[in-house]
């Protein structure tokens, strides 16, 4: 099933803002279902000079490390950028929303993993839309 995908950069919102701005348009924060997906969005951000993270569906606000879609549904593809999730060594770290990770050690641009954030913090993100025949 063909999938579109749509970037906001210039509109950063926090994470249930961007999903529900999604949402309206038919559509879910990304999913990463796998290794393609995310080395396909992990190119394109780092062609357009991101800056920061990026917002992607998911989060363990009902349980702590029992990842979730927004419908509910599991999350059942995580690629955790290297050091990453930081918020087990941290047991006040309210972290609990996935993003792609910006950058790695050394001031690499990485997008090539996750990273728990701050659900709060607004952050750039992309919807994705399936498209049906």
């Amino acid at each position: 099933m063909p999938i579109c995908f749509r970037f906001f950069q210039l509109t950063p919102l926090n994470a249930a803002s961007a999903s529900s701005e999604c949402q309206k348009s038919s559509a879910t924060l990304l999913r990463i279902p796998n290794l393609d997906t995310i080395l396909y969005i992990a190119q394109y951000l780092k062609s357009v000079n991101v800056g920061d993270d990026v917002s992607i569906d998911g989060t363990d606000i009902v349980v702590k490390y029992d990842w979730k879609y927004s419908d509910g549904s599991d999350v059942t593809y995580m690629k955790w950028a290297p050091g990453e999730p930081s918020s087990i060594l941290c047991f006040w770290c309210e972290e609990r929303c996935l993003a792609l990770q910006n950058e790695i050690p050394f001031g690499v641009i990485y997008f090539e993993g996750m990273n728990n954030m701050k659900c709060g913090d607004s952050r750039p993100y992309i919807c994705q839309l399936h498209i049906y025949s």
